[in-house]
């Protein structure tokens, strides 16, 4: 892992994103490009006086967020570490800037969603997870010296499981909780369920591990509860980063984690 991503809004909530990032980086030598997005104005100054200051305004903002995030990245505590600060402006908005970015990994802070905000809009976390070609490491609560050690990583019976993909950083036990949570609508037996994962543990050359299938009423609700009832201190999750109607009819399991886990969570877009 060489560069780290870190979207802020210089808030004290969003700035947790980046003392996760910061420890990561101290612990694989790795880069932060913190960005802050400035909107673009669509008006163009020309036709009238109001667009001027509109354009005006815009200025000051960047040069304000230009001021701040310089400060931030200058605190004492960061010292040991390569922070580039950024400020993004244009018309592509913040999630395709952040496409844009080569990253290994982007660390966001995030509230979640809930109601008609998640179904209608998500969460920025959310967002982001649908956009970036990267792993998503999504930061609830403040987070001193990220070094995750009990992970729970749900997984589907999904054959694109079976190609590596790695995880952007070490785990302090590496992956050894694995959940398979069955719905009321699942048709598949255990004895499947669970021939598939000898397949993917030997695909992964897993020995020591533990597997678990759970009834829930549904995926994200079951990942999350028996997270919880394992202490688990991250879950990782596996994306295909699906869109347009079929992911406003069917959801992600994977946004959904995110917008309800009290843990951190990690999303790995499959290939």
């Amino acid at each position: 892992m060489k560069t780290i991503v870190v979207p802020t809004d210089l808030s004290d909530f969003a700035n947790r994103a980046l003392a996760v990032a910061v420890s990561l980086a101290r612990q694989h030598g790795a880069v932060i490009d913190l960005v802050h997005f400035v909107p673009f104005s669509l008006i163009e100054p020309s036709f009238s006086e109001a667009p001027i200051s509109v354009a005006q305004y815009l200025d000051e903002q960047a040069q304000e967020a230009e001021k701040s995030i310089q400060q931030l990245c200058q605190q004492p505590r960061y010292q040991d570490v390569t922070i580039r600060p950024t400020i993004a402006r244009g018309n592509q908005g913040l999630y395709e800037t952040l496409a844009d970015l080569a990253a290994d990994l982007v660390v966001v802070a995030s509230h979640g969603s809930s109601g008609w905000a998640e179904w209608l809009f998500g969460s920025n976390a959310e967002q982001i997870m649908k956009r970036v070609h990267c792993p998503v490491l999504v930061i609830k609560t403040e987070q001193e010296n990220f070094n995750p050690q009990h992970p729970v990583c749900g997984i589907d019976v999904d054959d694109h499981l079976l190609t590596p993909h790695p995880i952007p950083f070490q785990l302090g036990e590496t992956i050894r909780e694995y959940i398979y949570v069955k719905t009321p609508s699942d048709p598949k037996v255990d004895e499947g369920i669970r021939d598939w994962m000898a397949e993917l543990a030997a695909a992964r050359n897993l020995i020591d591990y533990h597997f678990t299938i759970v009834t829930a009423g549904n995926v994200p609700d079951g990942i999350i509860a028996y997270a919880e009832s394992r202490r688990a201190d991250l879950i990782v999750l596996f994306s295909h980063q699906r869109k347009g109607v079929w992911h406003l009819i069917n959801g992600s399991v994977a946004e959904d984690v995110v917008n309800h886990a009290p843990m951190p969570v990690l999303v790995i877009p499959l290939r």
